[in-house]
């Protein structure tokens, strides 16, 4: 996982961000795509597991595949047979060298906007696990992670910093381990900042 003063926050968050998704569902591969400025494309972020390297960086429609649909529609696809989905975008998933059989995706939504979509293939079941609502309970929480950092990167504010410690601080008390987890993602974003000498170092 990058941790050096040369890597940011941005950068940390996001693979924080897979590797945990990744864990959670013991999947096959975790990735996260954000929307471009023109609202048009996603590029995948980060990505960790199988096709990883060959999937950072594709840029894709947000009309292709499940993970177009689900920034599109706002809400959390499941799909256990991707043979059987005529949304799924093989020709993409053959580039990258890696076809799963199984998709979950989440859209990375704010109160405002959706960012991005992260996406975890080929999960193991675990019997009565709540798997979208838990992916879904990731991809919130991100998502407020990334708002934060766009705000702290905007502000160079101390006070923004201390906010995101405020909300680390309420999810701490929500109790679940995946709330936990979630929260991670959080404390990763404000261990690099203050690493790196504070909010005006953050690229």
């Amino acid at each position: 996982m990058p941790g050096t003063e040369h890597t940011s926050a941005h950068d940390v968050l996001l693979t924080t961000a897979v590797e945990l998704g990744r864990r959670i569902f013991g999947a096959g591969a975790c990735s996260v795509a954000l929307l471009e400025d023109d609202s048009e494309h996603l590029v995948f972020r980060a990505a960790t597991g199988e096709g990883a390297q060959e999937v950072l960086g594709l840029r894709i429609p947000v009309s292709t595949g499940i993970a177009g649909l689900t920034v599109s529609s706002g809400e959390p696809i499941a799909v256990d047979h991707v043979e059987r989905d005529p949304r799924f975008a093989r020709e993409v998933a053959e580039a990258t060298g890696y076809v799963p059989r199984t998709i979950l995706a989440a859209p990375l939504e704010t109160s405002q906007d959706v960012l991005g979509v992260i996406e975890v293939l080929d999960r193991t079941p675990v019997a009565n696990r709540d798997d979208l609502g838990l992916l879904s309970l990731l991809a919130h929480h991100l998502a407020i992670a990334l708002e934060l950092r766009a705000r702290v990167e905007a502000e160079a504010s101390p006070g923004a910093l201390g906010e995101v410690g405020d909300l680390l601080a309420e999810l701490g008390r929500l109790g679940t381990a995946e709330q936990h987890a979630a929260a991670g993602l959080l404390r990763v974003f404000v261990d690099h900042v203050r690493r790196s000498g504070g909010p005006s170092r953050l690229v």
